[in-house]
């Protein structure tokens, strides 16, 4: 009799951390990402605090509208803006990356 997949058990088996995986999607994933890349020295810690909130969470409103229109983009470099997000990948984003999104 062949067995038939259960939600149970294919819930057991999406938490199974050593279950096989398909070859092919091993494949079409690619190699798995070195996580030894080389880094460089330390910020000042005070940096690195502030970089991660704004890398996080974005800038507020007000702020990055005064910036952009302190530092416009130069003519020569208009690639440097960030690209818009696809309208396929929206519904499956979180709230930050929509606003800073449609705020650009």
């Amino acid at each position: 009799m062949r067995h038939q997949r259960t939600k149970a058990t294919s819930l057991k088996s999406a938490n199974d951390k050593t279950a096989d995986i398909d070859p092919i999607t091993l494949e079409l994933l690619g190699e798995v990402p070195s996580k030894d890349a080389p880094l460089g020295p330390d910020i000042h810690v005070a940096l690195a605090e502030r970089w991660k909130k704004v890398l996080s969470e974005g800038l507020n409103e007000d702020i990055r509208k005064e910036l952009i229109a302190k530092y416009p983009l130069p003519a020569n470099c208009t690639t440097v803006k960030a690209p818009t997000l696809n309208a396929e990948i929206k519904p499956a984003s979180n709230v930050t990356a929509l606003r800073r999104d449609h705020d650009s």
